[in-house]
């Protein structure tokens, strides 16, 4: 029988070997302390493959700047460095295999000495291996054959240490009354040695500065002199009752451990918390009641590239505000912030806001993406997502507006400041007519791709005047298209916006249709068409479409 190789795609191949290894015994593991100078270094074991050798230097795993030589030699190989590994380091050359088997033997087939050798000396080596393994672990010695060997369970040894009772079985130690050590050092290759402070003050909970966390106490001045003191502030789990307006500077980071990470307001009057300044990172906590929940507007300096994730903000009378004109008269910008995956839930007039509260710029750019906004029971008294004012590309991709139909003005709502707004995916539900997207007047360049409505009302309520474009939006419409230019245009359908008229006398037509099909059956016909000052590029076409011998007549304007 002959030996093969079978692979994934359960071809096979033949396993060829001019002479086979001859596996000795010998640990499949060397290590070397480098000069500096030296660039060749030998391992005296055998490989199969050049992959089946890990190179590491002081234990962290190289994957090139070398050469490898003497795969399939019973006598082991080298391995050349491009350039000398530096002087001290502690170079370890090991063999290192996937537990595997490597052939098969096909029945009524020829036997190959050389797969079935190869074969042997492959289960040799993965043996030779474990074993190196085990000789560098604990173990109890042979001679203490009734000591209990498996450790507490997992329950029993959470945040315990490990020792041993008078008999010398494992058990989990208490460590309350325990004094830790000065240092910390992280457990992998390459780790430094840290003093406990050092460590702890990587990141600092807002309980490093007295908050209690019981949803009782305020912790308005622990989470504000928290984040005075460090830039990045960790939220734990509890519930942080605040009784005025959390301010976050530029550069910080606030964040928590998920929806038990609850900052809540002992009121409705103030904002919850404020972004004034830019690069600010909140993520993965809950906001509860509060004016606003989450407003972002420049202070000091402007209000750009703030970074909003994984928030949830419940009972506010507003979710999230952006204000483009800034606290203070310097009116700094609030462009270019980023919210992904936010959850307002149960607003009580908007659930976002954008706008200025006086003199300076729009809020511009700022990007929603996988947002809700969902009334769930609450008299939402405004819209889901309300864009007031601002400009230039304020998107709103796979957002979501679920809002009370009873009381809410409109899932989306574009209001007369804004231009050039995106509404890409959105969803609305609602009932009782509310709009899925109001259009003011006075919006401009409003683009809506792919709208789902589902809520009974107008899909596209336009008040702009057509000052919008869309695809696959909108009912009986799905498309829109503003003014183009084409220079090359193939269509395999077009169609016309047709108007029937029947009658007889005068009958004057506008522009809010092409094609006329026109019936003088009940008596002759004057049609007047507009005045060529007034129809630059129109094209119009009028139709007799009856069989009667009465004119119809087709004069301008301008000849009248």
């Amino acid at each position: 029988m002959s030996g093969m190789t079978v692979f994934a795609d359960n071809s096979t191949r033949e396993l060829i070997m001019t002479t086979h290894i001859k596996m000795p015994a010998t640990v499949p593991l060397i290590t070397y302390v480098c000069n500096g100078t030296q660039t060749d270094f030998d391992f005296p074991f055998p490989i199969f493959a050049s992959s089946d050798l890990l190179v590491k230097f002081d234990g962290a795993e190289q994957v090139s700047g070398y050469t490898i030589t003497g795969a399939g030699d019973t006598n082991g190989g080298s391995v050349t460095f491009d350039s000398a590994p530096a002087m001290d380091t502690i170079l370890t050359l090991e063999r290192l295999l996937p537990i595997e088997r490597m052939t098969d033997f096909l029945e009524g087939g020829d036997f190959s000495a050389d797969a079935i050798n190869t074969e042997l000396d492959y289960l040799v080596a993965a043996v030779q291996q474990v074993a190196r393994e085990n000789d560098t672990a604990l173990r109890f010695d042979d001679t203490e054959i009734t000591v209990q060997k498996v450790l507490p369970s997992l329950i029993n040894r959470r945040n315990k240490g490990l020792g041993f009772d008078g008999n010398g079985n494992p058990v989990a130690l208490d460590l309350s009354g325990a004094t830790p050590g000065a240092y910390f050092t992280a457990a992998g290759t390459g780790a430094s040695e840290r003093t406990i402070q050092d460590k702890l003050s990587d990141l600092v909970s807002i309980k490093d500065f007295g908050a209690v966390g019981d949803g009782l106490a305020d912790d308005t001045l622990a989470i504000q002199q928290a984040l005075t003191a460090h830039d990045a502030v960790f939220i734990p789990n509890g519930v942080f009752l605040t009784s005025s307006t959390i301010e976050i500077a530029a550069n910080k980071t606030l964040i928590g451990a998920g929806q038990k990470s609850i900052i809540r307001g002992n009121g409705s009057t103030f904002n919850m918390l404020e972004v004034v300044g830019d690069y600010v990172t909140l993520s993965l906590f809950r906001i509860e009641q509060g004016d606003v929940g989450l407003k972002l507007s420049g202070k000091d300096r402007p209000c750009v590239q703030n970074a909003i994730t994984d928030i949830t903000i419940w009972q506010a009378q507003t979710g999230i505000e952006l204000d483009g004109s800034g606290s203070t008269a310097a009116h700094n910008p609030c462009y270019w912030n980023n919210f992904d995956r936010v959850l307002i839930a149960q607003p009580f007039v908007h659930g976002v806001h954008l706008y200025r509260s006086n003199g300076g710029d729009t809020p511009n750019a700022n990007k929603f993406h996988a947002c809700r906004v969902y009334s769930l029971g609450a008299t939402t008294s405004g819209v889901g997502f309300y864009v007031e004012e601002g400009s230039f590309n304020n998107s709103f991709i796979d957002c979501e507006a679920n809002v009370n139909g009873a009381t809410a003005q409109a899932c989306f709502h574009i209001g007369p400041g804004s231009n050039k707004t995106l509404l890409i995916n959105p969803y609305c539900e609602s009932n009782n007519q509310v709009p899925n997207v109001r259009l003011d007047s006075g919006s401009i360049e409003t683009a809506i791709y792919n709208l789902l409505s589902a809520s009974d009302g107008a899909a596209i309520y336009d008040l702009s005047g057509g000052e919008y474009s869309a695809y696959n939006a909108g009912y009986p419409y799905k498309n829109r298209l503003q003014r183009s230019l084409a220079t090359d245009l193939t269509a395999t359908l077009q169609r016309y916006d047709t108007e029937y008229i029947d009658g007889s006398g005068t009958v004057s037509l506008d522009t809010s249709h092409s094609v006329h099909l026109v019936s003088s059956f009940g008596g002759e016909l004057e049609v007047k068409i507009p005045n060529a000052a007034d129809a630059v590029g129109v094209e119009m076409s009028v139709k007799k479409i009856d069989s009667s011998a009465n004119l119809v007549i087709c004069k301008s304007h301008d000849l009248i």
